[in-house]
C-alpha cells in the first residue's frame, strides 16, 4: 500500500530529484523502518507535524435536553411577563419618566397685589423694571467692559469682572447690583453700545408716596417677598399664584415637534384696601415732622383711630424711611413700627384706666372729695405731686389737674387686686392683635408679688409699660361705651381679575370693659382736661367742637440700670378724642425726649400737636361741630 502524497512530507534523503522537471516518485518506507529527522541546516522546510488524533462525536442525553428546553423556556416566559408589566402595568410610570428628560418646566410669576388706602388711591405697586444680563461669549475685553459699566451699577469693576469671564454659561446675571435699574441706567448702558449685553424684563416694588404710611406698608425685596409691615404679614395674598408651562425640548433646548405644552396661567395677586385714609395719614405725618423741626425728638409717633369699629385711619413714626430704597436706612428705622412696637412708660394718660376701675367698681364717684397735701407717702417712700400746693379736689378735679397723690388714693380706696383686674380687662399687657407685625405686649407688675410702692406708682402710669396701639384701643374703648375693640389695618381683599371684594376684617369685639355709665362719666371727666380753666390740656381744645383728653409727662428708664434718665428727659404725650358727646376719632400723639425750654411740659407741647391733627380731621370726616364755636370752657 502506497503512502499518499503530502506537499510538506520531505524526500528521503537517499532519493535524487529529478533534474527532467518530472514529479518525483516518492517511495515508501519499509516497514518498521522509520524515517530519519532532518538535520539542522541540511535545507529548507518545515518539521513534520504529527499525527491528528480522531475525536469520536459527542452524544448528548435525552434528558439534558429536556432540562434546557425546560430553561429556555422559562426564561422566555419570564421575559414575556416582564415585558407585558412594562408596557401595561407600568406603562404610566415610565412614559411619565420619559417625559421629565423631554419636558422642561417653565415658571412665570404672577402679578403682585396692589395695596390701596380705604378711597382706592395707590399706596404700593408692581411696575416694570429692567435687568441687566451679559452673554460672555460675545465680549472680547471684560476688562473694559467691567470698567464702563462699574460706575453706572455703582459697584467695582473687580465685582463685575467675573461675571465676563464666565465661559460655562450662555448668559448670565450680574447680581443685585444690575437687577430693577432706574430709567437712567438703563439709557447710559444702553448708550455704551456694547456687544454682549442684553435687558430682561422684570417687576419691581413701587411705592409712589415714598415715606407715607412706610411703617404701616412695610417693604419687599428684590424678589418681591414681603419682609415688613403689610408686605409681610400679607404675603401670600399679596404674591398670588405662580403660573406653569410644561415645554417639550429635545438636549440642545429646541422645542420638539408634535408635542403638547401644558399650561397654567399665574394668578396675580389680591389687591389690599386698607383702613388708612391717605389725607389724614399725610396730615399725621405733617405734624410729627413739625413736632421734629421744633423739638428735635429721640423719636415721635402718632396714631388715629375710629373708636366704633377699631380701624385704623392713619399711624405714622419718626424717623421713618423710604421703602424704595429701605437699605439706605438703619435696621430698627425700617423695621420697628414705633406705634405697636415701642413699649414705654405711659405717665399720667394712664390715669383713664384708674379712673374707669373706680367709678367701675363703686369705689368713689366724681364728686368725692380728697385733700391733696402735694405729696402722699407709701411704705415709707413719698410720692410728690407735680403741683405741691395742698389743696382740696373733687375725683373729678383730681384728674382734670392730674395729681398723682390722688390717684394712689383711689388705687388705695380699691386695692390692688381690682386696679389690676380693670388694667388687664382693657387689654394692657397683652397684644391686641392688631393685624401687623412685630407687636409688643409691654411689661406689668405681678399683681400676686406687686409691693405698695409699686401698685401706688401703676396707679398713675409709672413703673409699667404700655404700647401705644393698646393705650389707643383702651381710649376707644372709653369713647365708644365700654367695649374694647380689636384695631385692624386691612379692611378688605379685592380680586384683580374679577372685582370680588372679600371682607378681611371689620368691627370686631373683644369684651366689654366697663359699663355704658361709667365710660360716659369718664368722658365727661376727660373732657374737663381740655375745657375747663385749670385743666392740663386746654392747647387741645377745638372752636366748635367738645374734645376730649389726657396728657402725659413720663419719665425715661435707664436702659444702664435702675431709676431714670438725669435731667429735662421725658415722652410727652396726649391721648383723646372728640367730639367728645359723639366720638368719631381717637387720637394718641408722643413725642419722646423733645428739646424742652425749663418747665414745659407735655400740655405745652403734646397739646397743641394734637389740636392740629383733631382741627384738620373732623371736618374732613364731615364731623359737625357739636357747641358753639366761642364755648371753649366746660360750665
Amino acid at each position: 500500500m502506497s503512502t499518499p502524497y503530502h506537499p510538506q512530507r520531505p524526500l528521503h534523503p537517499n532519493k535524487v530529484p529529478d533534474k527532467s522537471g518530472s514529479r518525483a516518485k516518492v517511495v515508501p518506507l519499509d516497514a518498521g523502518q522509520r524515517e530519519e529527522p532532518r538535520r539542522r541546516g541540511s535545507g529548507g522546510g518545515q518539521p513534520p507535524r504529527p499525527p491528528r488524533t480522531q475525536r469520536r462525536p459527542s452524544h448528548i442525553s435525552s434528558r439534558r435536553l429536556i432540562t434546557l428546553g425546560t430553561v429556555l423556556t422559562a426564561v422566555l416566559v419570564s421575559l414575556i411577563v416582564r415585558g407585558a408589566q412594562i408596557q401595561i402595568g407600568k406603562a404610566g410610570t415610565y412614559a411619565a419618566l420619559a417625559q421629565q428628560q423631554w419636558y422642561t418646566q417653565r415658571l412665570s410669576s404672577p402679578v403682585r397685589g396692589e395695596i390701596l388706602d380705604r378711597s382706592g388711591e395707590t399706596l404700593a405697586l408692581s411696575v416694570p423694571a429692567e435687568t441687566l444680563i451679559a452673554e460672555p461669549a460675545q465680549i472680547t475685553d471684560p476688562q473694559r467692559v467691567a470698567q464702563q459699566l462699574a460706575p453706572i451699577l455703582q459697584t467695582s469693576a473687580e465685582q463685575l469682572l467675573p461675571y465676563f469671564q464666565d465661559r460655562t454659561h450662555k448668559a448670565v446675571y450680574l447680581g443685585a447690583q444690575a437687577r430693577q435699574l432706574s430709567e437712567e441706567q438703563v439709557r447710559q448702558i444702553k448708550a455704551l453700545h456694547i456687544d454682549g449685553l442684553d435687558f430682561v424684563a422684570e417687576e419691581k416694588r413701587d411705592y409712589p408716596n415714598h415715606l407715607l404710611a412706610a411703617d404701616v406698608l412695610g417693604f419687599t425685596d428684590i424678589d418681591g417677598r414681603g419682609l415688613a409691615g403689610i408686605e409681610s404679614a400679607y404675603d401670600t395674598l399679596l404674591t398670588g399664584r405662580a403660573g406653569q408651562a410644561m415645554v417639550a425640548e429635545d438636549a440642545a433646548g429646541n422645542p420638539l415637534a408634535h408635542t403638547q405644552q401644558q399650561t397654567v396661567a399665574p394668578k396675580s395677586g389680591e389687591n389690599l384696601r386698607l383702613t388708612i385714609d391717605l389725607s389724614l395719614q399725610q396730615k399725621v405725618e405733617s405734624v410729627l415732622d413739625q413736632a421734629v423741626a421744633t423739638y428735635h425728638p429721640q423719636d415721635a409717633t402718632a396714631i388715629l383711630a375710629d373708636p366704633q369699629t377699631g380701624a385704623i385711619l392713619a399711624m405714622a413714626d419718626r424717623p421713618a424711611f423710604d421703602p424704595n430704597q429701605p437699605g439706605k436706612s438703619p435696621t430698627n428705622v425700617r423695621n420697628d413700627n414705633l406705634a405697636i412696637w415701642s413699649a414705654f412708660e405711659p405717665g399720667s394718660t394712664f390715669k383713664m384706666v384708674t379712673l374707669a376701675a373706680a367709678l367701675d367698681t363703686h369705689a368713689v364717684t366724681l364728686n368725692d372729695t380728697y385733700f391733696d397735701k402735694g405729696y402722699i407717702v407709701v411704705q415709707g417712700r413719698t410720692i410728690h405731686d407735680w403741683n405741691p400746693k395742698p389743696r382740696m379736689m373733687t375725683v373729678e378735679q383730681l384728674f382734670e389737674q392730674s395729681s398723682n397723690p390722688g390717684f394712689v388714693w383711689l388705687q388705695q380706696k380699691m386695692g390692688v387686686q381690682t386696679l389690676y383686674r380693670y388694667i388687664d380687662r382693657f387689654g394692657f399687657g397683652q397684644r391686641t392683635g392688631i393685624d401687623l407685625p412685630g407687636e409688643q405686649s409691654g411689661q406689668l407688675f405681678d399683681p400676686a408679688h406687686i409691693q405698695p410702692v409699686e401698685a401706688a406708682t401703676t396707679a398713675f402710669g409709672q413703673g409699667i409699660s404700655v404700647t401705644p396701639i393698646q393705650q389707643v384701643m383702651a381710649a376707644c374703648a372709653i369713647a365708644n361705651g365700654g367695649l374694647l375693640l380689636r384695631p385692624y389695618v386691612v379692611a378688605d381683599a379685592i380680586d384683580p381679575q374679577t372685582g370680588q371684594v372679600t371682607t378681611l376684617h371689620a368691627r370686631s369685639v373683644v369684651r366689654r370693659v366697663v359699663s355704658a355709665q361709667t365710660a360716659a362719666l369718664v368722658r365727661q371727666a376727660m373732657q374737663g382736661v381740655v375745657s375747663d380753666e385749670h385743666g392740663t390740656a386746654t392747647a387741645a381744645s377745638i372752636p366748635g367742637y367738645s374734645v376730649a383728653g389726657k396728657t402725659g409727662t413720663a419719665q425715661v428708664p435707664n436702659p444702664n440700670g435702675r431709676g431714670y434718665l438725669p435731667g429735662n428727659q421725658y415722652v410727652l404725650s396726649f391721648l383723646g378724642f372728640a367730639p367728645a358727646s359723639d366720638p368719631k376719632v381717637v387720637l394718641f400723639l408722643a413725642v419722646d425726649r423733645p428739646q424742652l425750654a425749663p418747665g414745659q411740659l407735655s400740655g405745652e407741647v403734646a397739646a397743641p400737636l394734637a389740636k392740629e391733627i383733631l382741627s384738620y380731621a373732623l371736618p374732613y370726616l364731615g364731623v359737625a361741630p357739636d357747641q358753639p364755636s366761642s364755648a371753649t370752657q366746660r360750665h
